[in-house]
């Protein structure tokens, strides 16, 4: 059995991921259960586990501090099980009008604690007089793994491209959802069909990516 660990404590994400792993597999094996060699984990499941700093200056330099921080806890808190993968991820908006801001500070755009709507209040304030509203989700993947003492680790990156409307719109989704108008599509994410936005989504993309090498790494322990 392969344990591999997620590293976020976003309850959506989580679930994203999740989704499109199974997803995934369930495409791959023609069927074949991934309960059967790949135990999913994240960070939710640890006690007393404390995110990192960001200290970043882009999503792929966050996603490897992520990734890093959990398998340094990993091996305070246990024996690490091998084979072993972690997952990590960071993913945000950048705005062209804004020079790619909020970017790597999507999350806490309008301060530390902020919820996703008071953070889309700000980016409304901030686009006010702007009539170039382009926009696109970013999602940065680390993947590193473990087995039989050695460790090996690689990057994917993808966007989805968009504008930013001019009000919120819909219910769906998290983050900047309600806002974001995906290249080729009239209404936000948050007002499409969930199987839809994944098809389009900049973290299902990236992780397509990450599981084709994953699958790799993980052949010969099946």
């Amino acid at each position: 059995m392969i344990e591999l660990w997620i590293a976020t404590t976003n309850h959506n994400k989580i679930k994203e991921i999740k989704n499109i792993i199974h997803l995934f597999y369930k495409n791959y094996s023609k069927g074949t259960e991934l309960s059967k060699f790949l135990f999913l984990k994240s960070t939710k499941d640890l006690k007393n586990y404390s995110p990192p700093e960001e200290t970043g200056v882009y999503f792929t330099d966050n996603a490897k501090i992520k990734s890093r921080h959990l398998l340094n806890n990993l091996m305070e808190q246990r024996t690490l099980t091998q084979p072993l993968g972690i997952l990590s991820e960071d993913s945000g908006l950048e705005v062209e009008s804004l020079n790619g801001a909020p970017g790597i500070y999507s999350a806490r755009y309008s301060g530390p604690q902020a919820t996703d709507r008071e953070n889309n209040k700000l980016l409304l304030k901030k686009l006010e007089n702007q009539t170039n509203r382009r926009a696109r989700y970013t999602c940065a993947l680390s993947f590193l793994f473990i087995e039989e003492e050695r460790e090996s680790s690689k990057l994917f990156e993808a966007h989805c491209e968009g504008q930013i409307a001019h009000q919120e719109k819909g219910y769906g989704g998290f983050g900047y959802d309600s806002l974001f108008i995906p290249r080729g599509q009239t209404q936000t994410f948050a007002t499409l069909p969930p199987d839809f936005k994944q098809k389009l989504s900049h973290r299902r993309k990236a992780l397509e990516q990450c599981l084709e090498h994953m699958n790799n790494c993980f052949k010969k322990w099946v």
